[in-house]
């Protein structure tokens, strides 16, 4: 018998395989990034299938066996995909979130400060400003907290006040306009750093 573990995830994206399953890729709370088979997911009849679409942020019900992770039950909390149809600008941000995460993000480990900030980016692009200048601020301070937990980005003391607090004071600080052009050359700096 196996054991049930229960998480919560956000569903980055899935790839179909056999009749009617899927594999998916899940930034969970507890254990990192995952990649855990869903079976009969794409039937109309399963129970699992709206729970578990892209940019779904869900409880997830897991059991890890011969073949890995496998998804035995999930409930949706948030369904970002369809909650961001209406906002082109914010919709993208979490798509180019999910691929960052996925090049960056290797075997299981749980990075709890990584997963709340991605979370909480989500959210509040659930709501964004009008102002296109601090969307922009959004994904730049989200990428640059994303290379932070992840090593990547250097210690550069300007930079240090949008890597503590959240996002939303982040784009308010006053000096948000004036870092623009270094954190932009530290984020590629990053990306070129990983190699990947």
């Amino acid at each position: 018998m196996y054991r049930i573990h229960h998480t919560e995830g956000l569903i980055l994206d899935g790839v179909a395989f056999g009749e009617a399953n899927k594999f998916l890729s899940v930034f969970t709370k507890d254990y990192g990034l995952i990649r855990a088979s869903a079976q009969g997911l794409r039937r109309d009849a399963s129970r699992l299938r709206y729970n578990l679409q892209d940019l779904t942020y869900a409880h997830i019900d897991l059991v890890f066996g011969r073949t890995g992770w496998r998804i035995v039950g999930a409930s949706e909390i948030k369904n970002f995909a369809f909650l961001l149809l209406g906002c082109h600008d914010s919709w993208n941000i979490c798509l180019r979130t999910t691929r960052l995460l996925r090049r960056l993000l290797h075997g299981e480990e749980k990075n709890k400060p990584l997963y709340d900030d991605v979370l909480r980016a989500f959210m509040f692009l659930l709501s964004p400003p009008t102002d296109k200048k601090k969307i922009f601020y959004i994904e730049m301070i989200v990428v640059m907290r994303i290379l932070h937990h992840l090593g990547y980005l250097g210690d550069n003391a300007l930079l240090i006040p949008y890597l503590s607090g959240t996002i939303e004071e982040g784009i308010y600080l006053p000096s948000v306009e004036t870092i623009k052009s270094l954190a932009l050359r530290e984020i590629n700096k990053s990306l070129q750093a990983t190699q990947l």
